[in-house]
């Protein structure tokens, strides 16, 4: 129908009528906007004589502009000139006004002085509420907000009260949703975090913009519904969303959107383990909410981020036990065999929500050995010398406890049955590397804990380069491998390694036009 077209992409639904005297069995369809670029549809199928059918057309552009007008028309019945061309097009004139966003507001037991705006790219209000009269009430308002000046928009929420939409004066909240239902984003404008604006004058991250960041039309990566609403995650749960067909990397994003705080990070699967991000860990008892997005289309940092939802980490309670990781999860070291003093044995404890330290205490009473390792992750090398404990001894089998530290309270060693046998049958010295100086490379950071690794080489000889890194587990098997071209004496990357790469110390194979050198690195999951 005429009128007001407001997304950025359109997929027309036409009626095809044969008003032909022979069967319809294929047709060329033009579709398009005045302001925009012809697309053709080529349907086959078979319509007798007076019958008809609906088709949605492909998904196109829609071009933004006033005064436009969408044709439809079509040609070459049967691969044929149209006997009777003047019934083969149809126009419809459209406004295509930009992108379509639902504000949803639940108001406090006063919302008079609550007002939100919504921002284009060049900070030019598009949409703005407020304040409402009703009181503990749900609105929803849908608003076509303009993309002449790009798809990306802020949403900023203010109170003049102070005391926001929740907890003090009201249980409220807002969100931002899609015309069908999808969830953008959404929080509380918790008066506990910041009563006077959403998000808060003084972010958590100072990166964190002046308003909430959404892009239209959102992103093909979608949170899936299971992840949705659990607030008592552990360490090793995952968070899924949908797999999308080209993508190569997904990037996670986790935000406290009242308090301005955002956590990203990237991985070439679509999931994501809580304990991969360690290095700067999500806080328990905190809502989150979720999204992703892919570079599907280009690059990540410019994609748009899918609808998503909420969740977060559970609290611990006060002295929770743990013990060796079962098989067959991941990391499992309970009744296991394990080498001593090689750089790829390890033992991992089931981590806790909230431990900040732990304590691997290992048990022989035959032998009389009873030692205790102190930790601040939950994973311990069997590597150590005379200096730092006695030797752990080929045959001997270890009762492990484990006592882990949560807000500032320790659980103590709670009773185990997790054992770990020394064995080293299986030690071979390992081979002696030949170094060829081609330049300085640095790998950092070293430990890496995050999944991605940078490389530095500074004084390059060569003025064109063909460099390749390979990556070899303690084994020799080869777990990673990427060439790159360059030029200049110097060369920076960022690599992100298998997601399903475990913790130990590696080999990194640095060639450079054939000279090698060799580093090792050192990955903690």
């Amino acid at each position: 129908a005429p009128g007001l077209y407001c997304s950025s992409l359109m997929a027309p639904q036409v009626t095809l009528l044969n008003n032909g005297d022979i069967d319809l069995t294929s047709v060329q369809i033009t579709y398009g906007l005045s302001g925009g670029a012809s697309h053709i549809y080529n349907w086959t199928g078979n319509l007798i004589y007076g019958a008809s059918t609906t088709i949605t057309l492909p998904t196109v552009t829609a071009e933004y502009g006033l005064g436009q007008t969408l044709t439809v028309a079509t040609s070459l019945p049967n691969g044929v000139a149209d006997d009777i061309p003047a019934n083969d097009s149809q126009g419809v004139a459209l406004d295509v006004g930009g992108e379509a966003v639902v504000v949803k507001i639940k108001t406090d037991n006063d919302a008079s002085q609550l007002t939100w705006v919504i921002y284009d790219e060049f900070f030019n209000p598009v949409a703005q509420g407020g304040p409402y009269a009703q009181a503990n009430t749900v609105i929803n308002e849908e608003h076509c907000l303009s993309t002449i000046n790009g798809n990306c928009f802020m949403f900023q929420l203010t109170d003049g009260f102070g005391d926001g939409l929740c907890c003090g004066n009201g249980n409220g909240y807002w969100a931002l949703r899609t015309p069908a239902g999808g969830l953008l984003l959404r929080d509380l404008f918790d008066d506990f975090v910041d009563g006077d604006a959403s998000p808060t004058y003084t972010p958590a991250w100072a990166g964190y913009p002046f308003g909430h960041s959404v892009c239209l039309p959102p992103g093909p990566a979608n949170i899936a519904p299971t992840e949705c609403g659990i607030m008592n995650n552990n360490l090793l749960n995952k968070v899924y969303c949908n797999k999308v067909t080209g993508a190569t990397k997904y990037q996670f994003e986790f935000s406290d959107p009242d308090a301005g705080y955002i956590r990203r990070i990237a991985r070439n699967r679509n999931y994501i383990i809580f304990t991969e991000m360690q290095a700067v860990p999500l806080t328990p008892g905190v809502t989150y909410f979720a999204r992703v997005r892919t570079d599907r289309d280009g690059p990540i940092a410019s994609a748009h981020f899918g609808t998503g939802c909420e969740m977060g980490l559970g609290v611990p309670q006060v002295g929770p036990c743990t013990e060796l990781i079962q098989a067959p999860t991941y990391g499992h070291s309970c009744d296991e065999t394990r080498a001593f003093n090689t750089n790829n044995s390890f033992i991992y404890a089931q981590p806790v929500v909230g431990g900040t330290e732990y304590q691997f205490r290992l048990i022989n009473a035959q032998e009389g050995y009873d030692q205790t390792f102190i930790r601040n992750t939950y994973i311990l090398q069997l590597k150590w010398n005379n200096n730092v404990a006695p030797m752990l001894v080929d045959g001997y089998t270890y009762n492990v406890q484990i006592n882990v530290k949560v807000n500032g309270l320790y659980s103590g060693f709670c009773p185990s049955d997790c054992d770990i046998t020394i064995d080293n049958s299986g030690n071979r010295p390992e081979a002696s590397l030949t170094q060829a100086k081609f330049g300085n490379a640095t790998l950092w950071p070293n430990p890496v804990r995050d999944g991605q690794v940078n490389l530095n080489i500074e004084g390059i000889r060569d003025a064109d380069q063909q460099i390749t890194v390979d990556i070899l587990n303690i084994h020799g098997k080869k777990i990673f491998a990427k060439e790159f071209g360059n030029s200049g004496e110097r060369f920076n990357t960022t690599m992100d390694l298998p997601g399903d790469i475990a913790s130990g110390i590696y080999m990194v194979h640095i060639t450079v036009n054939g000279k090698s050198t060799v580093q090792r690195l050192s990955i903690i999951r």
